[in-house]
């Protein structure tokens, strides 16, 4: 009678990755719909800044004009108190005006800058191994999360940021990375201050 000894545990037989080529393709895809549906979005809030902007500018020139007539009436005629009132009352309410097409076109400028460049720049350094689930940009501080196939992805794609214009020479602060259950790896990449160095 022949016995059959098996020598090999189970150990020594090559795991079975659950992160294949067709999931980590699938998460580049995934990756590169976001960011393109980010820049779509961006730019309808742009238009829609921008579109606020006009129609404060003409209720300006209105509000401009009729301060304009007031004054006439005022230097044509002796002032009466009730109108004197009236023109310090549109004085203000062009002042507010001014303001808030100030606060409107700067509203304007950061959306429209702030966020295409971005996202154009993060496009050209996509990888494959590497996908962002979060972004956060303002006032020039940053904050990505996403996940990775390999821990030394996440460097490599910081170097390759640093080549594009809109985070040359930017300083990242924190630094996280968390194993996950499919093999894959998350990270937080942010220049917030007040998240401290990890």
């Amino acid at each position: 009678m022949k016995t059959r000894i098996n020598l090999y545990s189970d150990s020594l037989f090559p795991k079975q990755h659950r992160l294949s080529f067709d999931r980590l393709a699938l998460f580049s895809v995934a990756a590169l719909v976001i960011m393109l549906l980010i820049g779509v979005f961006t730019s309808w809030q742009a238009s829609q800044a921008l579109a606020e902007v006009r129609v404060a500018e003409r209720e300006l020139s209105q509000t401009q004009q009729t301060h304009n007539d007031l004054k006439d009436r005022v230097k044509a005629h002796a002032p009466r108190p009730e109108l004197v009132e009236q023109v310090n009352r549109r004085e203000r309410q062009l002042a507010m005006k001014q303001l808030l097409i100030r606060e409107l076109n700067e509203r304007s400028r950061l959306t429209s800058t702030g966020f295409s460049p971005l996202m154009k720049d993060l496009a050209s350094v996509h990888r494959s191994d590497l996908w962002l689930t979060q972004i956060y940009a303002s006032e020039g501080k940053f904050r990505f999360e996403g996940g990775a196939t390999m821990a030394s992805s996440l460097p490599k794609w910081v170097d390759q940021l640093q080549t594009t214009e809109t985070l040359r020479g930017q300083s990242f602060h924190s630094m996280t990375m968390q194993s996950q259950k499919n093999q894959a790896l998350s990270f937080v990449l942010s220049s917030l201050l007040d998240e401290g160095a990890q």
